[in-house]
């Protein structure tokens, strides 16, 4: 296919993918047609050109990128840009000249193989989540017609890791624990707080009249209350308030792998003081509902998989009681 002539004008042919197209130059000379046809060629070859379809902008992975950052600096927190762009960055390297129509399911397939080698299943699982949004975005920018993603399978991951303190645990580490660290340690299982959340504390968010730490900005965009105890709160209240901030985080790093490296306690990460809160809530006979809203978690089903299933004793206490409240009342024959 090339140029020919219809009537007065002369017309171009040419195939993407198989697929044959043709259209008039509305040209009368030759010349010119054969450059119009040279240029269509051309920006088929630079992915820029898509015939039959309207208003579809050509834009590389990366400047798509750029635009999805700005987009998520203005609509959504701090902490959502940092985790797109960590989560973004590794496809940047691999398509980001790349023109974004012309990236396919078959690369991200092969990107996926590649990377499993590097990172966990559930890590990958959150890079290929943050594509698929932002193909979403490209689909709403006129930049591709579909997302060629949307499809995309999960891979299984791993059942995540719940470690919390047993009640020797939590005894060994408060016996051990001095200053600053001290409260922030009993803030953390007292409220079941983010790390962030905590070294995030602002003095004006802790209400003394009403007993609560109010959260005006959290991991899930909202906002949140946590009721706290006169005793936390007079704990709170032996801490100098030189900044506007409750806590310093750099400041208790180093106390904190002291305080593992003293006590023992085997796999201690911060964030098990959060999950030692939920525990211990749940084994106590508070609802899965409430636990989740202390929690802050927009999902009770992730509340419900992570926690459900805890202690084997406590579920066994749990049967044990149900027999003894069945023994003590008469069951017809």
């Amino acid at each position: 296919m090339g140029v020919f002539k219809r009537g007065r004008y002369w017309w171009i042919g040419y195939s993407i993918d198989g697929q044959r197209f043709q259209e008039s130059t509305k040209q009368t000379s030759k010349t010119i047609a054969e450059a119009i046809l040279g240029q269509k060629r051309q920006s088929i070859i630079e992915g820029k050109f898509f015939p039959g379809k309207k208003n579809i902008i050509p834009i590389t992975f990366n400047k798509l990128v750029e635009k999805f950052y700005e987009y998520t600096a203005v609509n959504n927190t701090p902490r959502t840009l940092a985790y797109h762009k960590d989560k973004l960055s590794k496809l940047c390297a691999r398509y980001g000249s790349r023109y974004v129509n012309n990236i396919t399911v078959a690369d991200i397939e092969e990107y996926k193989a590649t990377r499993l080698k590097e990172v966990q299943a559930v890590s990958l699982n959150h890079e290929i989540k943050v594509l698929k949004k932002l193909y979403n975005h490209a689909v709403e920018w006129n930049y591709i017609e579909s997302n060629p993603f949307a499809k995309l399978k999960a891979l299984q991951e791993e059942a995540p890791r719940l470690r919390y303190l047993s009640l020797d645990e939590i005894d060994l580490l408060l016996n051990n624990v001095t200053g600053t660290l001290r409260v922030i340690v009993n803030v953390a299982l007292d409220t079941g707080m983010r790390k962030g959340e905590i070294f995030s504390l602002k003095w004006d968010d802790i209400d003394t009249n009403n007993l609560h730490i109010h959260l005006p900005k959290t991991k899930t965009g909202k906002a949140r209350d946590i009721p706290i105890t006169a005793e936390l709160l007079q704990l709170l209240n032996t801490l100098p308030r030189k900044t506007e901030k409750v806590f310093n985080q750099e400041s208790c790093n180093t106390s904190w792998r002291t305080l593992k490296k003293k006590t023992g306690i085997n796999n201690l990460r911060f964030h098990d003081l959060r999950t030692t809160f939920a525990s211990w809530m749940i084994m106590n006979g508070v609802d899965i509902t409430t636990v989740a809203r202390l929690l802050g978690h927009s999902d009770i089903q992730m509340t419900y998989e992570r926690y459900a299933g805890l202690s084997p004793d406590h579920r066994r206490d749990a049967i044990e009681n149900l027999h003894q409240f069945y023994n003590n009342h008469k069951r017809p024959e």
